[in-house]
């Protein structure tokens, strides 16, 4: 390794005296401890040959190697481990750090795992390698967050580093895994095709469809219930299906209610459904319908009689049937 007297060792001359009857004398060569990963070092320290006194030679080991030994291991991190990212922001970017810098350039490759997302469709990456060039510590890159117009849950996705290279050097991955969720910008909201319908007593059913403000990724069950104006449950209808669900992908579905045809003369009758507060989905208006059923039985007055003849005086009672 290339040594540098200023950041590894002080370098000097050193005078070094033995007194009577010392044959062993030591020197002192104070060190530099620094944080860079740098491998081993060696530097060389010698005997001046002129500054001997007389009558006294250097012998065979006249110079000795000094190595030193790096005690710098790095640790490869994410400098945040979980990141939150709404879906219209586009981009989260992601920060690589080592935890002391290095004399030499290191390279890494970081790769992405599925959780809840699929690449390609929620976001946007390809595996791809990182270098830290020698000295620099830290290293960053872009995730594309794709942006649609489906409800969905939070979903995530992780990255990870990985090593490929065998450095001869104390090298090693620490915290290695960085989660991301994607957060939803889609709520959707639900609402009545109409705000009022209208139906023959005769026709014995009516269809009410709802409408979804955008798809789902999931199935959604929106409950719905009815309240009586002037029709009465049981009597003029049956709404006996109170959830309606959105298959996944779906933004229309309805729901049947059942109209009873009786025999009797009636006036207009009418009824609701109202949509019931649900914890993901919003209710827009029209957040109810009111349904109006049209009476189908006519009224017949009879008369047996083409003519009356009536003397003065006379009472007639006309009877109608």
């Amino acid at each position: 390794a290339i040594l540098s007297s200023e950041n590894d060792y002080t370098m000097g001359l050193y005078n070094v005296t033995f007194p009577a009857n010392v044959i062993r004398q030591f020197i002192i060569i104070p060190l530099c401890d620094d944080n860079v990963l740098e491998g081993d070092e060696e530097f060389n320290i010698a005997l001046v040959s002129n500054s001997l006194p007389n009558n006294v030679t250097s012998g065979d080991l006249n110079q000795a190697t000094v190595r030193i030994m790096d005690n710098d291991p790095i640790q490869i991190n994410f400098a945040q481990l979980t990141h939150r990212v709404n879906e219209s922001n586009r981009t989260i970017n992601l920060i690589v750090s080592l935890s002391n810098p290095s004399t030499i350039d290191i390279t890494v490759e970081v790769s992405n795992i599925d959780t809840s997302t699929t690449e390609g469709i929620d976001y946007v990456f390809e595996p791809r390698n990182i270098t830290f060039p020698a000295g620099r510590t830290d290293s960053e890159f872009n995730v594309t967050i794709m942006d649609d117009d489906l409800f969905e849950a939070d979903e995530t996705f992780s990255h990870i580093i990985l090593l490929r290279i065998q450095y001869s050097l104390p090298i090693n991955i620490g915290s290695g895994i960085a989660t991301i969720t994607i957060v939803d910008n889609d709520p959707v909201s639900v609402s009545f095709e109409k705000s009022f319908d209208s139906i023959d007593e005769e026709s014995g059913a009516v269809e009410i469809v709802l409408i979804f403000s955008n798809p789902s990724s999931v199935d959604i069950t929106v409950e719905v219930h009815s309240e009586d104006i002037n029709a009465t449950e049981g009597e003029d209808y049956i709404s006996d299906q109170s959830s309606i669900t959105f298959s996944a992908g779906r933004t229309l579905a309805s729901l049947t209610v059942s109209i009873i045809n009786n025999n009797i003369f009636e006036a207009l009758e009418s009824f609701k459904l109202i949509l019931d507060p649900h914890n993901l989905v919003l209710s827009e208006r029209p957040n109810q319908t009111v349904i109006t059923i049209s009476d189908d039985n006519d009224i017949i007055l009879n008369r047996p009689f083409t003519s009356v003849t009536l003397l003065e005086g006379m009472n007639i009672t006309l009877s109608c049937l």
